[in-house]
């Protein structure tokens, strides 16, 4: 019992020392958007549907910003497949306008959550997924008022896990297209995409490990010193 103790007491003290009671859990994003993270495959205006196969551009928002569009999420960046969207910039055609992801790795069990800003609205399909849509495609002629999520002022937020992507054993690479819809009622708007995907499940902190280890040893006291006694 004796040595079992010192045992804990070792560990205990490893674990001050490798984990100080003030650090954190952080959470590190599956993907954001960028300019070196997401492809523009293509737009469909009318009924003309082009095919392109490039990088998006970062868009740089209105300084000091307008309320028309919230600031990024996170680290990411807005995007669109050219330069100058924002508001107050270049105006584009009513019509979608189709983003994918870089592919990145997901694993079966595991969590996510996905959160999208757009103007107008967006799609969001999930590869893999049978072809169904996490959000199918929207309609709204205006991104501030009235619109159906997501929108570009209030981040709309979306749960699921990896067999959402078809996932149930495993990993795969994976991606998720966004179908960006412009529809404004003067027949042209600003246009732009922004998102964050992250695995939300939580990391013990180092702090909670600690309490752990120190519960532990108390407890290995407690029964040391009655054996003792």
């Amino acid at each position: 019992m004796k040595s079992t103790f010192h045992l804990v007491v070792a560990l205990v003290v490893l674990a001050s020392y490798l984990c100080p009671v003030t650090a954190h859990a952080t959470t590190t994003p599956v993907i954001v958007s960028s300019a070196t993270t997401v492809n523009y495959v293509g737009s469909i205006i009318g009924s003309t549907v082009t095919n392109y196969n490039q990088a998006a551009y970062n868009l740089t928002l209105p300084n000091p910003n307008t309320t028309i569009w919230s600031n990024p999420i996170g680290t990411s960046t807005w995007i669109s497949f050219e330069p100058n969207t924002q508001p107050g910039g270049t105006l584009v055609a009513n019509g979608y306008y189709v983003y994918v992801t870089n592919a990145f790795t997901v694993t079966a069990g595991e969590n996510f959550e996905l959160e999208v800003l757009a103007d107008d609205t967006t799609a969001i399909q999930l590869s893999n997924s049978g072809g169904a849509y996490l959000v199918p495609p929207q309609t709204s002629t205006t991104c501030t008022t009235g619109a159906v999520t997501p929108d570009c002022v209030t981040d709309s937020i979306y749960y699921f896990t990896a067999a959402a992507f078809g996932v149930t054993s495993g990993s795969a690479q994976e991606t998720i297209g966004f179908g960006v819809n412009v529809d404004s009622s003067t027949g042209s708007g600003a246009e732009g995409l922004d998102f964050e995907l992250y695995d939300p499940t939580p990391s013990p902190e180092p702090s909670s490990l600690l309490l752990l280890a120190t519960g532990i040893a108390g407890a290995m006291g407690a029964a040391y010193r009655r054996v003792r006694a």
